[in-house]
């Protein structure tokens, strides 16, 4: 098995098999398994460098276990640009994936509403009753509860399909919603005001504005009231 870490990629590991006893560990050192990149991987990871003391804690559970395990990290801080770029690519090889699952979906319903109609047309015309203790009631209930099923089926199929093509649009927004004139410039106001607070929080003897005094002197020296004055009747 191999752990690795790239700024870009984030923290995966390679090398695991279903079955082989890895899953429990790492689910509860906090991996999870990526289908589209069937890897188990570490959340937030990307774009920011390597958390030593959780490929650590994994590496040695590991170990321990029996398994033999590398880590493989770099650190390397790719440009701006590039990480950019790498956005725009994950983001459309998980539309493209989304797409084909919704259309994967789609056909799965209109399959299922073929068959639940098939059901249907097996049952006696015009909604006949059970005959019962007839030869054919054994048949008819049979096919009553196979329609059922059908039509669960089906509304199954359609509620998933839904699902799917709801994040898909969902997905197939996000890079165009991301890089729209008004959020940009949101991002960069927000950026530049980061940036002034903190040159104002580096400045030498910088204090809160609500922690000066207008006049430091006066309240220093303020009078103080005679021990032995008698307060004054209301």
């Amino acid at each position: 098995m191999e752990i690795t870490h790239s700024v870009s990629e984030g923290t995966v590991l390679n090398g695991t098999s279903r079955g082989d006893g890895t899953a429990g560990i790492l689910k509860e050192l906090g991996w999870r398994w990526g289908r589209s990149i069937s890897c188990w991987y570490l959340p937030q990871s990307r774009e920011r460098r390597a958390d030593a003391a959780r490929i650590e804690a994994c590496r040695t559970r590991l170990t321990d276990e029996g398994f033999d395990v590398q880590v493989r990290v770099d650190d390397t801080m790719p440009a701006t640009s590039d990480l950019e770029q790498s956005r725009i690519e994950r983001q459309q090889r998980r539309v493209d994936a989304l797409a084909a699952r919704s259309t994967k979906a789609q056909q799965a319903a209109d399959a299922a509403h073929t068959a639940a109609g098939a059901a249907a047309d097996r049952l006696p015309p015009g909604g006949e009753p059970i005959h019962i203790g007839h030869h054919s009631e054994g048949r008819h209930r049979r096919d009553i509860e196979r329609a059922r099923k059908s039509f669960n089926k089906a509304l199954e199929a359609d509620q998933k399909a839904a699902q799917t093509s709801q994040r898909l649009q969902a997905a197939s927004h996000t890079t165009g919603a991301r890089y729209a004139p008004q959020t940009v410039a949101r991002r960069i106001a927000k950026i530049e005001a980061d940036i002034r607070a903190t040159r104002r929080s580096r400045r030498p003897h910088h204090r809160p504005r609500h922690l000066h005094h207008r006049n430091p002197a006066r309240r220093r020296h303020a009078p103080r009231p005679h021990p032995g004055a008698a307060a004054r009747p209301h």
